[in-house]
């Protein structure tokens, strides 16, 4: 059985800024909101100009929407590596090799398993 949590499906998008006003009605800063068509994924934190707000919305949708195919992209270049140069090097070299380490990192961080 898979208990796996999902994230909000993407394609992810954000608003424009928007004012978050003190008891005074005075701004105190911006924030966007993420979004995945009308369900709210996330905001940013209170940032002290719009341009700052829609900055950090625009990295994280498009970090989001990149993800899954950088992800992707990864595995592929790891897999075609180890298939060409495996007849060639020796395993424990392959796995040591500077690029692979990298992509395995990469992986891992975005807690994929090889």
């Amino acid at each position: 059985m898979n208990t796996e949590t999902k994230h909000t499906p993407t394609p992810y998008g954000h608003s424009s800024p928007l004012p978050q006003l003190d008891s005074s009605g005075s701004i105190q800063g911006y924030r966007c909101m993420v979004v995945a068509g009308d369900d709210l994924v996330c905001e940013t934190k209170l940032c002290s100009t719009e341009a700052e707000a829609i900055a950090n919305a625009a990295f994280i949708v498009r970090a989001c929407n990149s993800h899954a195919a950088l992800v992707e992209a990864l595995q592929l270049i790891r897999k075609r590596t180890v298939e060409v140069w495996g007849d060639h090097v020796s395993q424990a070299d392959l796995i040591s090799d500077p690029e692979i380490a990298l992509i395995d990192k990469a992986l891992e961080s975005a807690q994929v398993t090889q």
